[in-house]
């Protein structure tokens, strides 16, 4: 579907005129957030009119492609997309609860699991909030308010989650976690306002866990370079000089890699080595058209799963995405010349 039949369905969808007397501080709430997607897209746009080449695509803090918004649309209350087979094993066959389920005040364990819709553009962590870590998480959740059918909601895309409550001996209880339009979390049934807010809530916990509490390495598997299209990104922020193996991702005229090699842990400390001093703020260029050029990714994931994707850009330059930043790396050319032949081996 392009995106203006895209956009003529969403807009099909708009109940009659609402009561427009709560917008105004939801709307100054999200000002800022929808400006910049609009900037992103009017720029990227721009440019392909001025040069008719390639270029790299404009993307939104989650590494997916936005639409910026236009109206308040209708709430989207329909269940997201379920994890498929490319979903981290403990994310498999799971769907959202339904009544009599509640949410919990606390549980074992507080998963984030990809939906089918964001598993190609982002990765979500390995491990889990435990403890009483999973009650500041929830507190966030139930604390918000809840959502109501003639709410103001932006249309870009983003990527959503399912947020699953494991306690030992109980069902899952399993919820719906939207970053994007109206920011739905929470059961399906009774869904509540603010799910980027307890992302963060999530992030802050495991980030804090993480510090003190001894856990296995992680090893993430399945496809990481992704397609052309995207950028895929962490929920986690990773950096480079936490990278412990890699893979290096060969692409031809398609948007799909044509071949992937695991990096040697050789190869991985060259690569961390090498970037002090050559990388910085992501700079644009036009990219001529250059039919069945190989282009390369860089997929390193750090001792926890998290991933971070170098992708070739124009002149070799490297791009990659850590915390919503884009950034840039040139690599010097011993290095440059070592992953010619680690591609095509």
């Amino acid at each position: 579907m392009d995106d203006d039949k895209l956009r003529a369905e969403l807009r099909s969808a708009i109940p009659e005129p609402p009561d427009t007397s709560a917008w105004a501080d939801e709307a100054r709430l999200r000002h800022g957030r929808r400006t910049r997607l609009a900037m992103t897209s009017a720029v990227a746009v721009l440019v392909l009119a001025v040069t008719g080449a390639f270029l790299w695509p404009s993307f939104n803090e989650s590494g997916r492609v936005a639409v910026p918004a236009t109206s308040p649309s209708a709430m989207e209350t329909h269940a997201p997309p379920l994890p498929t087979s490319s979903s981290p094993t403990q994310c498999r066959g799971l769907a959202p609860s339904t009544s009599p389920a509640e949410v919990p005040a606390r549980a074992d364990r507080l998963l984030l699991c990809p939906t089918a819709r964001s598993a190609a553009s982002t990765f979500a962590p390995l491990d889990a909030v435990v403890g009483d870590g999973t009650a500041k998480v929830l507190n966030t959740l139930t604390g918000l308010p809840k959502a109501s059918s003639r709410q103001a909601c932006t249309e870009e895309f983003g990527p959503d989650y399912l947020l699953v409550a494991e306690s030992d001996g109980r069902p899952p209880v399993v919820m719906v976690l939207q970053i994007y339009g109206c920011e739905l979390v929470g059961l399906t049934e009774a869904p509540r306002v603010g799910a980027e807010k307890v992302l963060t809530s999530f992030t802050k916990e495991l980030s804090r866990q993480r510090e003190l509490i001894d856990r296995p390495a992680a090893t993430r598997t399945g496809r990481l370079c992704g397609a052309l299209e995207t950028i895929p990104t962490s929920v986690m922020p990773m950096t480079v000089s936490e990278a412990t193996a890699g893979r290096l991702c060969v692409y031809g005229a398609g948007s799909e890699p044509i071949r992937e090699s695991t990096l040697t842990a050789a190869d991985v400390r060259a690569i961390v080595a090498d970037f002090p001093g050559r990388n910085g703020p992501f700079t644009p260029l036009p990219c001529p058209y250059r039919p069945n050029a190989k282009n390369l990714r860089i997929a390193l994931t750090s001792f926890y799963g998290d991933v971070v994707v170098l992708a070739q850009s124009c002149g070799g330059v490297f791009v990659f995405i850590v915390g919503g930043q884009h950034l840039q790396w040139q690599p010097s050319e011993a290095l440059d010349s070592r992953l010619s032949k680690v591609a095509d081996r």
